[in-house]
Order: structure tokens, then C-alpha cells, then sequence
């Protein structure tokens, strides 16, 4: 038994002593990380972006688009074998490469008549360039594929016609 007393008396002077942590160590780091976590959590969820109050932005986008002046050109429709039609085409940039056509026509024509943007001028008419919305009661409006100095530096006419069934029978026509 005396043996027994020894070697654990022996056992307990051989092995070191081991040293407690400190408690406030261990919580600093585990209160630091959690702040971490946070942040990034939220960071996350809010989109990884800033916020941005975006009915501001779509104020001040309207409020630039108001003041920014848009490019337009008025084109007299002259009215062409005797069908009593004539007007205007108002040709608007966009300012993306587009340009939006609004027909306005006095007549009494009744019914769809197509009309196109065509190469060429009213005297001498080529094909079609650029087709628009059918002429309804005397209105029709479009957004073409060409921005308005594009339409403005070539040589070109819109053209109103009778009807789908008599395409050959222009109504009015007016140089670009």
C-alpha cells in the first residue's frame, strides 16, 4: 500500500502543472467574433451594396430627364394625288440610338394605311427603311432603330399610303 501511496505521489510531482486559461481572454474573443458575424451577416443580407434610397434616384432621374432638351424635328405631309391628306411627323431622339415618330394626319381616309420611313425623297421615293405603325384615324406612333442625326444626315421621306390593298397609291409624303 505504501508503494501504491509512492508512486502516486511520484505521478503527481512528474507531471507539470497545467495553468487555467484566463476566463476574460476567452470572452473577449468570443464577444469579437460575434460582432464579426454580425457585421457580415448584415452586410449579406443587405445586398452587399450600400443602400440607396431609390425614390430619390428616380426623382432626380425625371427631374434630368425634364431638363435635359430633346432633339426633335417637325416634317410637314404634303398631300399627294389629290387624296386630301396632309400633316406632320414628329421625329424625337431618344437619345439611345432611337428615334420615336408620331404621325398626326388630317383626312377622311378610313381605315389602316401603312407608313414607312423609305431611302430617297418624295420626288423620287426608294424602298422601305424603316416601316411604322399603321396610320389609324389619322395617328400612329413608332420607335425606329436610328437615332434622329442618322435619319436627319442620309436622305430620306415618310411616305403614307392608301391602304394595305392599294400600297401603290401614296396619300402624303414628307422629306426628312
Amino acid at each position: 500500500m505504501e508503494e501504491d501511496k509512492n508512486t502516486q505521489e511520484q505521478a503527481t510531482q512528474s507531471a507539470p502543472e497545467q495553468k487555467e486559461p484566463k476566463k476574460s481572454v476567452n470572452l473577449w474573443l468570443i464577444v469579437g467574433l460575434v460582432v464579426l458575424l454580425a457585421a457580415v451577416a448584415f452586410w449579406m443580407l443587405s445586398g452587399g451594396t450600400p443602400a440607396v434610397d431609390t425614390e430619390d434616384t428616380q426623382e432626380q432621374t425625371e427631374e434630368m430627364n425634364e431638363e435635359a432638351p430633346m432633339e426633335t424635328l417637325e416634317v410637314q405631309l404634303n398631300e399627294q394625288n389629290e387624296s386630301g391628306q396632309s400633316g406632320t411627323a414628329l421625329l424625337e431622339d431618344l437619345g439611345d440610338g432611337t428615334t420615336r415618330v408620331t404621325i398626326n394626319a388630317t383626312s377622311s381616309i378610313v381605315g389602316p394605311q401603312p407608313a414607312h420611313i423609305h431611302s430617297g425623297t418624295c420626288e423620287d421615293l426608294g424602298g422601305v427603311e424603316y416601316p411604322l405603325e399603321n396610320v389609324v384615324e389619322g395617328e400612329s406612333q413608332t420607335v425606329v432603330e436610328a437615332s434622329l442625326s442618322s435619319l436627319q444626315g442620309g436622305t430620306f421621306a415618310i411616305n403614307l399610303h392608301m391602304s394595305p390593298q392599294e400600297i401603290g397609291v401614296f396619300t402624303s409624303c414628307g422629306n426628312i
